[in-house]
């Protein structure tokens, strides 16, 4: 963002969701690099079960709902998506797939799009959202 040329090819909420995921899977790394430690005493951090239930209920639905709508994509973009989500660098990807960088990156782009329409156009995302 820092770079005056930046120009996105894709919605910003998809451009800023893979960016996220990333970083989270980021830090996921880094924490399984550490030993873990667990206290028994501590059971929860003041937080209700009913609120961490919620919550967990919520992704669920979430996730159910990605899951869902995943599947309505075509094959192409469902593979090319995939392939996005486990390997960070777009030119393997692409070369796995025997097709071009600028090809890849663009059609990346389409079907994140076309996810990102068919998730908002459910009746479960409105559902999932005023929770």
């Amino acid at each position: 963002a820092t770079q005056k040329g930046l120009q996105l090819t894709c919605p910003f909420d998809a451009y800023f969701f893979l960016l996220c995921k990333r970083k989270w899977f980021n830090e996921l790394k880094k924490k399984s690099l550490s030993e873990v430690t667990i206290n028994e005493e501590i059971v929860s951090k003041g937080e209700p079960a009913e609120h961490e239930f919620m919550e967990t209920s919520v992704f669920d639905d979430k996730q159910k709902l990605f899951q869902d709508k995943f599947k309505e994509l075509g094959k192409a973009c469902q593979e090319l998506l995939k392939q996005c989500f486990t390997d960070t660098n777009m030119q393997s990807v692409a070369d796995k797939l025997d097709v071009s960088y600028a090809y890849a990156r663009k059609k990346k782009s389409l079907c994140i799009s076309q996810l990102t329409k068919l998730v908002r156009s459910s009746a479960a995302y409105n559902q999932i959202m005023t929770t």
